[in-house]
């Protein structure tokens, strides 16, 4: 039995699912690794590869037995891409299982083979996959973004990065590079925004009925006898049914605890502008801390200030779900 020629004996095969006997191409990895693949399936993919096999249908044939051109008589495209690189890729192009993207890097990857290639028909995998990393860097995910030209990925890692207070501190260099000074400002824009549209939320309670608001009476009527909170006048909504006694109630008397912590949940969304971060426990405690000092407040402040606090944070989501993110592709 001959031995392989000395030019490829340090290539080895990938093997499953690209490994079949009939392929009529073989992709080769930077580090040696060879992918036996189909012409038709690499075409309908990739316009590079398409447009490559259309100007040479038939490479020549091999000059010699050991012609590192070709494999097994099948022809041989030596590429720049890692074999991980190459294996997403691939599996994108197949009809098989999606590569499981476990990280930036993986997406990395796959989103600069995907463009040099001139493949754009993976979208939905590719952004579902951004989307879930936002989770835990969305300033990386925007980055990248806009990189590659990603409007929705852009808006949704916007979104998320609203839970960090310092959201960019993780992009790196590279990263970087790659984003407009544009793209970058209007990240800062946004978010300046947001914290404008959620701390407006926050010092008024003209988005809630009076009777929702834990301890609050309306200014004519009587305060409880038992109650020793200090009180400030306030306008509330005044969309309450008609069946209530408050329905058309313009002002209330808020108490003291209620002003204060929607004062500090004001300081928490200049920080980190969503909902999440006025159902930060520590704000909750504090303000039924300083509740149960009154005999008045302390009965029903803990139901009252769950349903209160989850009210205000869906009222914040909303307000910063109709800012407009803008990254300028």
């Amino acid at each position: 039995m001959s031995s392989p020629p000395a030019s490829q004996r340090d290539v080895r095969d990938f093997g499953v699912p690209f490994d079949d006997t009939d392929a009529d191409i073989i992709l080769r990895s930077c580090e040696q690794v060879d992918f036996r693949v189909y012409k038709i399936i690499l075409s309908k993919a990739s316009q590079t590869f398409k447009d490559m096999f259309t100007a040479q249908p038939n490479p020549p044939p091999p000059t010699s037995s050991d012609d590192a051109n070709y494999r097994n008589g099948i022809p041989v495209i030596p590429l720049t891409e890692t074999t991980r690189a190459l294996e997403i890729m691939l599996k994108l192009f197949y009809p098989t299982d999606r590569p499981l993207l476990s990280g930036v890097d993986d997406i990395r990857l796959a989103l600069g083979a995907l463009a040099k290639y001139m493949a754009d028909g993976f979208s939905e995998t590719i952004n579902n996959s951004l989307l879930t990393l936002a989770e835990e860097d969305p300033g990386t995910v925007y980055a990248l973004a806009c990189r590659y030209s990603l409007p929705a990925v852009a808006k949704g890692a916007a979104l998320r990065s609203l839970d960090r207070s310092t959201p960019t501190s993780s992009i790196s260099d590279d990263d970087l590079s790659h984003m407009t000074g544009l793209q970058y400002r209007r990240l800062l824009l946004y978010r300046e925004h947001c914290i404008q549209a959620a701390v407006d939320v926050s010092q008024k309670f003209s988005w809630i009925a009076g009777a929702d608001i834990p301890g609050a009476t309306p200014e004519n009527d009587h305060v409880p006898d038992n109650c020793t909170c200090f009180r400030s006048r306030r306008v509330v909504s005044r969309s309450r049914g008609s069946g209530s006694p408050y329905a058309f109630a313009s002002y209330f008397l808020i108490p003291k605890w209620i002003l204060d912590y929607m004062a500090q949940s004001s300081a928490a969304l200049r920080l980190k502008p969503c909902g999440k971060s006025v159902l930060d426990p520590m704000l909750i405690a504090s303000a039924l801390e300083l509740a149960s000092v009154c005999n008045g407040c302390k009965i029903k402040a803990m139901d009252q200030m769950h349903k209160f606090s989850k009210k205000l944070s869906e009222q914040v989501d909303c307000a910063v779900g109709k800012v407009v993110l803008q990254p300028s592709f």
